[in-house]
């Protein structure tokens, strides 16, 4: 009687070293509903020059009265920088652009639909950039287009820009999130 038990058990001691299942477990398929895979995409990226208003003192004529002000353009044109970002096929999460634009420069005008974080020093209502910087966006609805415009100043020639989106959910067609401009 014993034979038999230990026949078993050696039986059940090759079939684990052999990698073989002694007993079968059958499961049913779930089917989960599945969401399409968002794509992020840059469309397109432009810098143009823009000039920055600025006003000139008022003076006093030497007859008593004053002159009035008036707005002249800076001789540093600034660079505008203009991203257009689309979220294809599902909604986003945690969307960030990183930005790379030329060390030291000053961003003159920040964009009004994201936050900007970089590692940068605030100068007479300015930031100088030291480090390469993100714009924050948050979330995108599916087929939601963003134009996103900050201006800055810099003394580099000519001058070059990247961005490079990402989200929280993983992509299928990630190389369209980079875009490039020159200046």
């Amino acid at each position: 009687m014993r034979q038999p038990l230990l026949l078993l058990l050696c039986l059940a001691i090759f079939q684990a070293a052999a990698g073989q299942k002694t007993s079968q477990v059958v499961s049913a398929p779930v089917n989960l509903p599945t969401r399409p895979a968002p794509d992020l995409r840059i469309s397109s990226m432009t810098l143009t020059h823009a000039t920055i208003p600025r006003q000139t003192p008022i003076l006093n004529n030497p007859n008593g009265s004053q002159q009035g002000s008036a707005n002249t353009s800076s001789s540093n044109p600034a660079v505008e920088c203009s991203i257009v970002l689309n979220d294809e096929f599902s909604e986003q999460d945690s969307i960030v652009i990183e930005l790379g634009i030329p060390v030291g420069a000053t961003i003159l005008q920040l964009p009004t639909n994201g936050l900007l974080e970089t590692g940068s020093t605030p100068v007479r209502n300015a930031l100088v950039i030291a480090s390469p910087a993100h714009i924050v966006i948050g979330h995108m609805n599916a087929g939601q287009v963003m134009t996103i415009q900050f201006t800055f100043a810099t003394n580099t020639s000519p001058v070059k820009v990247w961005a490079h989106a990402v989200g929280k959910y993983a992509e299928p067609a990630w190389k369209n999130n980079y875009g490039q401009a020159t200046l």
